[in-house]
């Protein structure tokens, strides 16, 4: 497989910032996005995180008004779900 030059710098940089080399970069671009493809489904990257944004927000409000005791906690939980769900 052929890439533009560009693209190859791009996944060298993002792999050694993650420990990767080139090729897994790539392999793991291909395992994320190809079944994006297959489903038809072109996700605007820029509108995807806006709305996890808006939706964090949201529910911060929300807890911070119902259930401010529990905020730290709950801030907590997501993380360690972040680190081992995707780390």
């Amino acid at each position: 497989m052929r890439l533009p030059e560009q693209i190859l710098a791009r996944a060298s940089k993002v792999g050694a910032a993650r420990g990767l080399n080139r090729s897994e970069t790539l392999r793991q671009a291909v395992i994320i996005g190809l079944p994006l493809l297959e489903a038809n489904i072109s996700p605007d990257i820029r509108r995807l995180v806006l709305l996890l944004e808006n939706l964090n927000l949201g529910v911060t409000m929300l807890l911070d008004k119902e259930h401010s005791d529990m905020l730290d906690r709950l801030v907590e939980v997501a993380e360690e779900n972040l680190e081992t769900y995707h780390g």
